[in-house]
């Protein structure tokens, strides 16, 4: 049998398929990318009622850091984006561990830090706050999340692996501070029955989960956030391990926080911010 010369063909490597980290929408993917949504972040945030209630509720629950402590307690900011909500922590002396998606973002929070001469306390890492494997166990005094960022991510197993991660961060005592949308809120809106009922349908046929909305925010289109419900958002943070402290309502317009839940806070308040051990 006269023997071939043609050589053996090399087997096929199927490369596998690129996906879009877990927890993100294809719209917010491209909103993490994003430049020039970094460069303007302080300038569109600047007036806003939203991040002033946040920035009230941080001052309170963490003070300035006393200077006879042995080191610097660690503040974990989880989407810290350009450090909005992170720098002032370092200068009232806390140590800084800043986490997020976007580069973007991160250069422009190690640019002021750099500014403000605060690099030596500060640390950034760019991670999909879903996927954090990586961080040690009991690394952190505190954890912020604000500005409903935990709305951003996709899907609520999503949601619950980030709190589960925060939870496991957290040092025994630590403190867990998160800002989240009211999606009841959103009845009060003009179309705001009409919503509730296509957002339930959804939800019953397996769609979306009730409090999803997509729209374009800021030029960028299919921007995904979650809304929550108050009772889903507590049994999401107990399932996480958590034991809520304190409750705070953000009514519209309202650059403070309210302490408590006021009668009828569900269909008034548009956000709340959380407080956890």
């Amino acid at each position: 049998m006269k023997e071939s010369n043609k050589k053996p063909s090399k087997p096929r490597l199927n490369a596998p398929q690129w996906q879009i980290p877990p927890g993100l929408t294809s719209g917010n993917f491209d909103y993490i990318r994003s430049t020039s949504i970094a460069s303007k972040y302080d300038d569109f945030l600047r007036d806003n009622p939203l991040a002033a209630a946040d920035g009230e509720i941080l001052d309170r629950y963490l003070p300035v850091a006393e200077d006879h402590l042995p080191q610097r307690p660690i503040v974990a900011d989880f989407g810290c984006g350009n450090g909005r909500s992170l720098l002032p922590q370092l200068i009232k002396g806390y140590q800084g561990l800043g986490i997020d998606m976007s580069l973007p973002m991160l250069a422009g929070m190690q640019d002021k830090a750099s500014q403000l001469e605060l690099d030596d306390h500060l640390v950034s890492v760019q991670c999909n706050l879903v996927e954090m494997e990586s961080l040690a166990t009991d690394c952190i005094d505190f954890g912020i999340c604000m500005f409903s960022t935990l709305g951003m991510i996709s899907g609520r197993s999503n949601r619950q692996r980030f709190l589960q991660h925060v939870r496991r961060m957290l040092k025994p005592g630590g403190r867990f501070i998160v800002h989240a949308h009211n999606a009841i809120y959103q009845l009060r809106h003009r179309h705001g029955f009409r919503w509730a009922a296509s957002a339930t349908w959804k939800a019953i046929r397996g769609k979306q989960e009730f409090g999803d909305r997509t729209a374009t925010y800021r030029s960028i289109n299919n921007m995904f956030i979650h809304s929550f419900r108050r009772g889903e958002l507590k049994r999401d943070l107990q399932q996480a391990g958590f034991e809520i402290k304190h409750w705070h309502g953000i009514e519209p317009g309202q650059n403070q926080a309210t302490d408590g839940l006021p009668w009828g806070s569900d269909f008034r308040m548009v956000g709340w911010i959380v407080v956890c051990e």
